[in-house]
This record gives C-alpha cells, structure tokens and sequence, in this order.
C-alpha cells in the first residue's frame, strides 16, 4: 500500500476450470498491509488427487479495500493449476496370439 495507514483488502476465490473441494480449497478473508507494508501473502490450499488431467484455472478477486486506499483496475488474478500427474501406461504382459501370414488373408484374420 505504501499508505501511512494500516489498509486492509477484501479476497475470495471463484471457480473456473478447477472446482473448489475438487482441485483447490475455496478461500476467503482480508489481507491486513501495515503501515509503509506493500506485499502480502494468501496461502490456497491445492488438491492432489494424483489423476492426470489437463491444467485447470481458478481466481482470486480483491474487493473493498479499507483504511483509506483504493484497488486500481485488475482486481481479479487467474491461478493456473499445473497438472504434475503423468498419464498412465497400459502394457500386456504377455503375447495371447502370434500371427502367422498363412492366417491373415484380405486384411481378415483367420482363427
């Protein structure tokens, strides 16, 4: 804030692509900025669910600042969550079937 004031700001959370409970747990509350103070931190809690997915987006939304100060024109910050789980891999353990050419006429199999 840079203000002389202790200033407080209104955040909260909104869905987008990532649902609250799902991917992130759902926030809100105020940030207190001290006197001269001009960064603060909110920590969101992210959900692993250890399934591969694409990158999912939820936001945060500052409203009604206190103490004197004023929120300039971006007020609303998407978050990115960036997936970390790799797809899965299938394999067969064993061949059930060879082929043999004398088997296979016309692109059909012959069993």
């Amino acid at each position: 804030s840079g203000a002389e004031d202790t200033v407080t700001v209104k955040y909260m959370t909104q869905d987008g692509t990532a649902v609250s409970g799902l991917r992130y747990e759902a926030c809100s509350g105020h940030v207190v900025l001290e006197k001269e103070e001009v960064v603060q931190h909110v920590l969101i809690p992210i959900i692993d669910d250890k399934q591969y997915q694409d990158n999912e987006v939820f936001y945060v939304i500052l409203q009604e600042a206190g103490g004197g100060a004023e929120l300039g024109p971006l007020v609303k910050a998407a978050v990115t969550i960036v997936d970390d789980d790799q797809p899965g891999e299938m394999e067969f353990a064993e061949v059930a079937h060879k082929l043999q050419s004398s088997n296979v006429e016309d692109n059909k199999l012959k069993i």
